[in-house]
């Protein structure tokens, strides 16, 4: 395991600089920079690597997305489309367009923990190691700090940047979510409330980083709060060499791009060959056929009773589309709740939901007493609960103010809270009247 571990290069992306080690020794570059492919062949060089193999690359939590799926009893060839067509269901870009990866979740039969990240942000390291022969799996490196101390059971995990805040937060050994944070001018007090604020739930916070911001984490988080100096390369490269790598997804590029053939000028003309004699083909089954005679047909006729005793994979299909079916979250249903309960004049710059129920606003309303009424509005339907009003702030030279409010929707299509019942009843004598009034 010592030799193995000594022939792996690493590699950790941090504030636009790619650290190298391997063989103890380490270095860096700028990731951006157009010399990043001959210094990574220098640095391979001096340190004795052969070149070839994998190269493990740890990035910062910007830009992951973990979600957990629940696939239909399938066959394990089976398994991979099912999830590519969940993948294209659950996140907002296709997996061609992705580096993603998948762990099956412990004690959860059918339940897969998937984490993604946006081909762009990764494509200039793959593209600088592909010339040495190595193959880029990328690791989110928060995810990974947490599996270092084999006896750690820290549900959450803070580490602290100088300008970009990262937080994960873990459900026995698990990983169940990344978040990141800006610190927009706050001060450490309100950046603590806002950090604890998503930890909510959590016994225990691990931090490494600023010690100022840890100690005022540590005066308003109720659980435990164990400071850590971090990880560095050397530390991470134990967690490669064990078992433990299999707690969390893999991130691979599309095996189709990373291994694209080069299209030469002669192709056009084989392809229209190719056509041509297809063509032909075609047109001579088309009078060929009835003369092949009765005895060809009936060897087709029991193909095809063979064929049969494959519909049962069919039904496997109708329950994977009748899943996504029932378990459809009623977006429109939140969407009702919401306009009804925001006050005239509201300007929404941004908003989201996801299946797991995690609602997001971030927009301007008239006056601070609106962003209030509008928060009290969505708890008293009963189709919110967690509604929080993380940010309100005055707009310069205006009365508006500018407001961030998160929540936790109910995602039972069943339900339907008392706000919903009274527009659809609004929306039932609308119609009533507009028929009364057409006739």
């Amino acid at each position: 395991m010592a030799g193995e571990q000594q022939n792996q290069l690493l590699l950790r992306l941090r504030n636009n600089r790619l650290e190298f080690h391997a063989a103890g020794r380490s270095a860096s570059a700028a990731a951006d920079s157009a010399e990043l492919t001959a210094e990574l062949r220098e640095f391979v060089r001096s340190t004795g690597l052969p070149e070839g193999g994998t190269a493990w690359c740890f990035i910062p939590a910007r830009g992951v997305t973990l979600r957990r799926i629940k696939l239909p009893n399938t066959t394990p060839t089976n398994r991979e489309q099912l999830l590519r067509l969940q993948i294209e269901r659950e996140f907002p870009l296709p997996p061609e367009e992705m580096a993603w990866g998948w762990r099956e979740v412990a004690n959860r039969e059918g339940e897969v923990l998937v984490a993604a990240v946006k081909e762009d942000l990764v494509r200039p390291i793959a593209d600088a190691l592909r010339p040495l022969g190595l193959s880029a799996q990328f690791l989110p490196a928060i995810l990974s700090e947490a599996l270092v101390d084999e006896n750690a059971e820290a549900l959450a995990l803070l580490h602290i940047d100088a300008a970009v805040l990262e937080l994960a937060r873990f459900e026995r050994g698990i990983p169940t979510s990344v978040r990141t944070f800006s610190r927009n001018g706050e001060d450490d007090h309100q950046m603590a409330k806002r950090l604890t604020g998503a930890a909510n739930g959590s016994q225990i916070l691990q931090c490494s980083g600023d010690r100022q911001l840890i100690g005022a984490v540590e005066e308003v988080f109720d659980g435990t709060v164990k400071s850590t100096d971090g990880n560095d390369l050397a530390s991470l490269a134990k967690l490669i060499a064990s078992d433990r790598i299999n707690k969390i997804p893999v991130l691979r590029l599309s095996a189709a791009k990373e291994t694209a053939p080069r299209v030469s000028k002669s192709l056009p003309l084989r392809w229209m060959a190719i056509a041509a004699l297809l063509l032909m083909a075609l047109a001579s089954t088309r009078y060929i056929g009835p003369f092949l005679g009765k005895a060809r047909l009936q060897r087709e006729l029991a193909e095809i009773e063979q064929r049969q005793t494959g519909f049962p994979a069919i039904n496997q299909e109708v329950n994977f589309l009748q899943h996504i079916q029932k378990n459809q979250p009623p977006y429109l249903a939140a969407m009702a709740v919401f306009s009804d309960a925001a006050p005239r004049g509201t300007k929404i710059e941004a908003l989201s939901m996801d299946r797991r129920g995690e609602f997001s606003f971030r927009g301007q309303l008239q006056n601070s007493q609106n962003a209030s009424d509008l928060r009290t509005k969505l708890i008293e339907s009963g189709l919110f609960s967690n509604v929080v009003l993380e940010e309100q702030s005055t707009v310069p030279n205006k009365k508006q103010v500018n407001v961030r409010i998160t929540a936790r929707w109910n995602t039972d299509p069943k339900a339907k809270s008392e706000a919903l019942k009274r527009i659809d009843a609004k929306a039932e004598e609308n119609k009533k009247s507009t028929t009364g009034t057409r006739r």
